[in-house]
């Protein structure tokens, strides 16, 4: 499970630990992070399945941008909130997997498709490499977006929002309107195996909150 907006303190103290204790059966695998709010990206792993190598991808490089009138990370690192990859092998099945949480729609589309480019590239580089490559999380932009065009650009990670039923294909509802702001994307090797994909809509069709909550 990618997991995005995660707490990490300086200690690496972090909530993604206390919820793999309290499911059981899951290992949390996460560090801190570019945000000074102790945001990052991570994943929950399940039993059975081999975790190696956790690592960030990206996180000490600058942003490429003349001024923060491209984008307003400037001057300052490309991501805020860095690339968590782990190596994961189940049964016959292994890939790296990416958990990503792209700059937010406050900052300028820039942002994110350099971020994409450098998510895109990386990839590439361990596909050459001989693996196959899960990239998931909070992209912060929609399926149409010059972003997720980024991403896919070089023809090595497909966006698996193509693959979801019709009419299913959105992540959350904002202000009335369906949109799609978290996506997978996979390389061959992966998509090949595909048999299924959906969105699970616990935020929008499930869960009904008590208004005083």
């Amino acid at each position: 499970v990618a997991m995005q907006e995660v707490a990490v303190f300086a200690d690496g103290a972090n909530a993604l630990t206390g919820l793999a204790q309290a499911l059981g059966n899951y290992t949390g695998y996460i560090t801190t992070n570019n945000d000074g709010r102790g945001i990052a990206t991570g994943f929950l792993v399940k039993d059975g399945t081999t975790a190696t190598n956790g690592r960030l991808l990206g996180n000490t490089i600058n942003g490429p941008w003349a001024s923060s009138s491209v984008c307003d990370l400037y001057p300052g690192k490309l991501f805020d909130r860095a690339p968590y990859a782990l190596d994961l092998k189940k049964g016959d099945l292994s890939f790296t997997a990416l958990s990503n949480h792209f700059a937010s729609q406050s900052h300028q589309t820039q942002c994110r498709i350099d971020e994409a480019a450098y998510v895109r590239d990386a990839a590439a580089a361990l596909q050459q490499d001989g693996k196959n490559v899960l990239v998931a999380g909070d992209l912060n932009d929609f399926e149409f977006s010059t972003p997720l065009a980024t991403l896919t650009g070089n023809g090595v990670l497909a966006n698996l929002w193509n693959d979801v039923p019709a009419g299913q294909a959105y992540s959350y509802k904002f202000n009335g309107h369906l949109q799609t702001l978290d996506h997978m994307l996979v390389t061959a090797g992966m998509k090949s195996r595909l048999s299924d994909v959906r969105y699970i809509h616990l935020d929008n069709d499930v869960y009904e909150r008590v208004p005083t909550d």
